[in-house]
C-alpha cells in the first residue's frame, strides 16, 4: 500500500493567489507520477508538505499546525491514496502527459474546495471528494454551486460531507481546532 500524499495552502508564503492546497496537491501527484514513469517500478508516495498527514487551509506558523494536527487526530486532510501511475506507452512516455490525472483516487480535505479547485479536480478526473467544513460563499462542491453536477461537464465525481461527532453544525469545533477561515478567504 502507498503512503498518502498531502499538500498545503501556500498562497501567502509563495505570494501567489493560485497556490491553494488542492492545486498544489494535483501538481504534487503529477510530479510524483512523472518521476515514477522513468523507473521500472512505481515508487511509494511521499509527503509534499512539511506535515505528512496535515494540510493547512491558510498559511499559519508550524506551531499552530501542531495544534490543528492534534485536533484532527485521525482525520487526513488533502490526502490522496495513489495508485500506480498511468501505464507507460512505448518509449516510456505517459499518453497525453496525463501525470496530473487523479482517476480512481479519493481526496480528503477539511474545507470545501472553491469553484476553481473543484474545476481542477473535475479536470484531473478525481473519483470522490470528502470535506468537513462547507465554504458558503466560495464552495464549488455544493455550497455556492456544485461543479461536478453542472450541465455539460464531461466528468462527474462524488462529493461527501463529513459530520463531526455526528453533528452537521461544526462551527464551534472549527473555532476550537483552529481551522476557522478568515472572512476574506470565503468572500
Amino acid at each position: 500500500m502507498f503512503d498518502p500524499i498531502s499538500a498545503h495552502d501556500t498562497r501567502k508564503s509563495a505570494s501567489h493567489p493560485l497556490r491553494q492546497s488542492i492545486i498544489n496537491l494535483v501538481r504534487a501527484v503529477g510530479k510524483l507520477r512523472a518521476s515514477s514513469t522513468s523507473s521500472a517500478t512505481p515508487s511509494a508516495a511521499t509527503p509534499v508538505s512539511p506535515l505528512s498527514q496535515l494540510t493547512a487551509v491558510i498559511d499559519v506558523p508550524s506551531s499552530s499546525l501542531d495544534h490543528v494536527s492534534a485536533a484532527l487526530s485521525e482525520l487526513y486532510i488533502h490526502v490522496v491514496t495513489p495508485h500506480p501511475p498511468s501505464e507507460p506507452q512505448p518509449g516510456g512516455e505517459v499518453k497525453n502527459d496525463a501525470h496530473y490525472l487523479l482517476t480512481s483516487l479519493a481526496l480528503f480535505t477539511t474545507h470545501e474546495p472553491c469553484i476553481m479547485c473543484s474545476m481542477a479536480l473535475l479536470h484531473s478526473r478525481v473519483k470522490e471528494v470528502f470535506y468537513l467544513i462547507p465554504m458558503t460563499k466560495t464552495g464549488g462542491c455544493g455550497s455556492l454551486t456544485c461543479v461536478p453536477r453542472l450541465e455539460g461537464v464531461n466528468h462527474r465525481y462524488t462529493v461527501n460531507v463529513w459530520k463531526h461527532a455526528g453533528a452537521w453544525d461544526t462551527s464551534e469545533w472549527v473555532k476550537e481546532s483552529g481551522l476557522a477561515v478568515e472572512e476574506a478567504c470565503d468572500a
